[in-house]
C-alpha cells in the first residue's frame, strides 16, 4: 500500500496547533480564513490539509500574495517560527511563502530515503532553508520531493515528474479527488488509489479540526 505523510497522532496534534494558532496570531488568523472571503484565494481547506500533515507542505503562490498584505505574511512567518517549533513558515528567495508541518516532513523522509537525505529527518527545519532548490517544485527527482511533500503517492509522483519532463501525455486511468480534503491527483491503481483516498479522509476527519475560531 501507499505510505502517508501522516499519522492519527501528527492530525490530532496538528488540529491543536491550527486552533492555537487562529486564537493567538491575529495576522495567521486574517490570512488564513481570508478563503472565506469573496476575492480572496488562500485555499483555507490547504492550510489545513498541511496542519494535520495530510500535505506535508503547502505553497501560498503569487496570487495569494498578490490579493493579501504582505506583512500578514511576515507577521504569521515570525509567530510560527517563534511559537511552533513543529512547523517552519518559510519565505523563499524566489518571493513564495511555504507553510510546512515538520513531522509530516520527517515522517516522508524517513518513507522514502532514496529521495531525502538524512538531514530531513535529523534537521528538518535546516535542510528546508538552506536546499530549498532540491525540493521546490522542477523535474526529475527535485518533482519527486515536491509531489512526496504535497502528499501524492510516490507512483502519481513519479509520474508527473515524467510528464513533466517529456511534456507528453500520460496514460491516465482516473482522477482521483475527495470531496473531504480537497486533494486531487492523477490515479493509476484505482483500488490503491481509493484507499490511499479513504484512509487520509479518515485521517483528516478524525483529526477535529476546527473550521473557525
Amino acid at each position: 500500500m501507499y505510505l502517508h505523510s501522516t499519522t492519527p497522532a501528527i492530525a490530532a496534534q496538528g488540529a491543536k496547533d491550527y486552533t492555537r494558532v487562529l486564537r493567538e496570531s491575529a495576522s495567521a488568523k486574517a490570512l488564513f480564513l481570508s478563503g472565506y472571503a469573496p476575492g480572496k484565494p488562500i485555499r483555507i481547506v490547504d492550510v489545513q490539509r498541511c496542519f494535520v500533515g495530510v500535505s506535508a507542505e503547502m505553497v501560498f503562490e503569487e496570487r495569494d500574495i498578490a490579493t493579501n498584505r504582505r506583512h500578514l505574511f511576515d507577521e504569521t512567518a515570525a509567530y510560527f517560527n517563534e511559537q511552533l517549533p513543529d512547523f517552519l513558515f518559510y519565505h523563499a528567495p524566489y518571493d513564495c511563502y511555504h507553510l510546512f508541518n515538520l513531522r509530516a516532513v520527517r515522517l516522508v523522509a524517513v518513507h522514502y530515503p532514496a529521495y531525502f537525505p538524512a538531514e530531513a529527518n535529523t534537521d528538518t527545519r535546516a535542510w528546508l532553508e538552506h536546499n530549498w532548490r532540491t525540493w521546490t517544485d522542477g523535474t526529475n527527482e527535485n518533482c519527486i520531493r515536491y509531489g512526496l511533500l504535497s502528499g501524492f503517492p510516490l507512483e502519481a509522483a513519479v509520474w508527473f515528474a515524467q510528464h513533466k519532463h517529456t511534456g507528453h501525455r500520460l496514460p491516465i486511468e482516473q482522477v482521483v479527488h475527495s470531496i473531504v480534503t480537497n486533494l486531487s491527483y492523477c490515479g493509476f491503481e484505482a483500488e490503491k488509489d481509493a484507499a490511499y483516498m479513504r484512509q487520509l479522509d479518515e485521517i483528516f476527519k478524525e483529526s477535529r479540526i476546527t473550521w473557525q475560531v
